[in-house]
């Protein structure tokens, strides 16, 4: 059975980036001046956060949550916690700590000012494309699948023939429009050999 994709409106994406642009010139740069950040959001979020480490079975789904606003005894105000799963492979604890930054960081308030109102799977959805830009910027994302699609590409080449690569590296695919879509189909037609 294949499981629907839900795709986000390109209005939807662009206010994401233009919050993400605006997080990172407050709250990131001057910290974290590298643009990959997948492996400092442990640490940022530990910087916004009361952060948990948790250990749950491993059959459960959820790779942490936020709970907004407890009082801590001694503390005068409200503290936002985090509890992550450390039964989830590393890779998903932190990609449920940048989810997460998006909600402390009021993501959604964001779209809210700009009078779109979030059903809470749309939410998610939202708060998911802001941890995988945060972490991984989609630019750097195209640029690193094209290089794998074009060495994998050229490590299959016979050397009779030129290299079948993407558009940067003299595509050519014939019907490609924009280097993401030749990105996409080169990655795709690898699967699809016989």
């Amino acid at each position: 059975m294949i499981e629907e994709v839900k795709v986000l409106a390109p209005n939807y994406v662009e206010l994401i980036m233009k919050f993400l642009e605006k997080c990172k010139a407050e709250k990131i740069s001057k910290f974290y001046p590298n643009e990959l950040l997948r492996d400092d959001v442990m640490s940022i979020l530990e910087k916004n956060s009361m952060v948990i480490y948790y250990p749950l079975e491993e059959t459960e789904k959820n790779n942490g949550f936020l709970v907004r606003g407890l009082s801590l005894y001694g503390v005068s105000e409200e503290c936002n916690f985090v509890f992550i799963n450390t039964a989830k492979p590393t890779e998903k604890q932190a990609f449920a700590a940048a989810h997460e930054l998006g909600h402390i960081w009021g993501l959604s308030d964001y779209f809210a000012k700009n009078d779109i109102e979030l059903d809470l799977e749309t939410e998610e959805l939202v708060m998911n494309r802001f941890a995988a830009e945060l972490m991984v910027p989609e630019g750097r994302f195209m640029e690193n699948l094209r290089n794998i699609v074009c060495e994998i590409r050229n490590s299959n080449n016979d050397g009779e023939n030129p290299p079948n690569c993407c558009c940067r590296h003299g595509c050519s695919i014939s019907s490609c429009r924009d280097e993401r879509l030749c990105a996409i189909g080169s990655f795709q037609s690898l699967f699809s050999r016989t």
